[in-house]
């Protein structure tokens, strides 16, 4: 490697990513320690794989390799291949659709089959290893969107908009339809930033993001039932979750609720805001599907509650609980709780117990509690971070927060360091790209927004992750070795 190259390689940034695909290794190592049997997405008992660890190491081998790969040629000769990219993945996502709606529900034999009812992985025929398209998808959105923002300045218009807007909109429907609506929700975040980076606007895109959440609705009814849920669980998480803990609190002093107790647990559960919202929206869901159908294409839409009478019967749906009891209100409650919390808050809600229980430094390597015991489904992909928080406690999740922190603030000084337009609009895409899956990865573990099935860069198992990651990062360090290079007048430097 010549010298300048050296020095101007971005180290920093490849060791960042090497350490959290350390910490996730032992991450995975830990979740196969129990033999305890874990719940899957489908709540099926299943037994954890013993040798996830060497199997990521094999993919890490591989992700490194493709990531010298990355470094080796000047980025420059890629620009002309980004619509090549670009059109070719979603050729596979269209495919990936198509699998979907042939007959029988069963896809491609042998090529394209269901996992957990999403048809998003392409089966390599004659062996056990399948990859995941829309990992490619985005890499390549991100050097198409780059080479057509590289010399324009109509994104600056409204017009001018329409075209990267389209890049975007494309792979996230073909992503919905899988579905993979984790995925899906990054095409929108990295397309602003490189807009931005662009110099588009700022007032146009504000606007533009008023109108995509006023849209936000349409889409959730679109979307699948469980999807759906997923957004209502999140919805409810903070008032179910306290109606819990307070009649465990009690079960635990083996001590019975007075009626007042009973009521006043009731009364706080049915007065939240966030529960006077479901209820609105549930009956709003239920009108809808029952008198205008027809504006979604399904007149079979029906309220997404437990029961299909008016809404204000939706905590009335245990039977065991007559109307003449005294307590039934509180049974009544409780039954509606207990089913959230077991069926869709089952899995955030054991990841956010994971979370907490590991306090400041952590129940130890292979010893947490959630995670040994098969309490946390997923735990070696979607829920590496609360496996990390649990035996590592806050200190170790500070430690992976602050590796992402590296990745961000070296990265972003590789992109404001180069002065090559495309370049500079690459190494912020890629950038954002890990930024957003990271960021709505923790938020997911934290509830902080709704369970959407994505993984943790270079963290979470999972070779199609692991290899897309490393492949970021090996574009990433090709553009930071060659910034000071490559010389050119400063891009997108506009006076208004």
């Amino acid at each position: 490697m010549d010298k300048k190259y050296f020095f101007n390689f971005p180290w920093i940034v490849l060791a960042a990513a090497l350490g959290l695909t350390l910490i996730g290794l032992l991450g995975i190592y830990s979740t196969t320690l129990s033999h305890a049997p874990a719940p899957d997405a489908g709540g099926v008992l299943r037994e954890a794989p013993q040798n996830l660890a060497e199997v990521q190491i094999t993919w890490l081998l591989v992700s490194l390799a493709v990531c010298a790969i990355a470094i080796y040629p000047g980025y420059t000769r890629l620009i002309d291949y980004g619509y090549l990219f670009y059109l070719g993945s979603l050729l596979l996502l269209v495919i990936l659709c198509v699998a979907k709606y042939l007959p029988g529900g069963h896809g491609i034999p042998h090529l394209v089959e269901p996992r957990n009812h999403a048809f998003c992985w392409f089966q390599i025929p004659g062996t056990k290893i399948a990859f995941e398209p829309s990992e490619v998808a985005k890499i390549a959105f991100i050097m198409a969107l780059a080479q057509y923002l590289r010399y324009r300045r109509n994104y600056r218009t409204w017009t001018g908009l329409v075209p990267p807007f389209l890049m975007a909109l494309v792979p996230t429907l073909l992503i919905i339809v899988e579905p993979a609506l984790g995925m899906a929700l990054m095409y929108m975040p990295i397309l602003v930033l490189m807009l931005l980076a662009a110099g588009a606007r700022v007032r146009h895109l504000v606007l533009v993001g008023l109108v995509i959440l006023l849209l936000a609705p349409v889409l959730y009814l679109k979307v699948e039932r469980y999807q759906q849920r997923r957004v209502d669980q999140w919805l409810l998480a903070g008032p179910l979750e306290d109606f819990h803990l307070q009649q465990d609190t009690l079960q635990r002093q083996d001590t019975k609720p007075t009626l007042e107790q009973q009521r006043e647990a009731v009364a706080a559960l049915r007065n939240s805001w966030r529960v006077r919202a479901y209820l609105a929206a549930d009956y709003a869901k239920w009108w809808t599907g029952t008198h205008a159908g027809w504006l979604f294409g399904n007149n079979k839409l029906t309220r997404r509650g437990f029961c299909d009478g008016p809404y204000h019967s939706e905590l009335d749906a245990d039977p065991a609980a007559p109307d003449s009891a005294a307590d039934a209100p509180f049974r009544r409650a409780s039954h509606f709780v207990r089913n959230w919390l077991t069926g869709t808050g089952y899995q955030p809600w054991q990841a956010k117990v994971a979370v907490g229980s590991g306090g400041m430094t952590g129940e130890g390597f292979g010893a947490g509690s959630q995670t040994q015991y098969g309490f946390l489904p997923e735990s070696h992909t979607d829920y590496i971070f609360a496996v990390i928080a649990e035996e590592w406690g806050f200190v170790g999740a500070l430690v992976v927060l602050l590796l992402y922190l590296i990745i961000i603030v070296f990265g972003v000084d590789v992109g404001l360091s180069t002065n090559e337009p495309y370049g500079k609009l690459l190494a912020v895409g890629l950038v954002a790209m890990i930024t957003v899956q990271a960021f709505l990865n923790i938020a997911i573990t934290v509830g902080l927004t709704p369970v959407t099935g994505l993984t943790l860069p270079f963290v979470s198992y999972g070779g199609s992750s692991l290899v897309a990651s490393y492949v970021a990062i090996g574009l990433l360090c090709n553009i930071g070795m060659r910034r000071y290079v490559l010389n050119a007048p400063t891009p997108f430097t506009f006076l208004d």
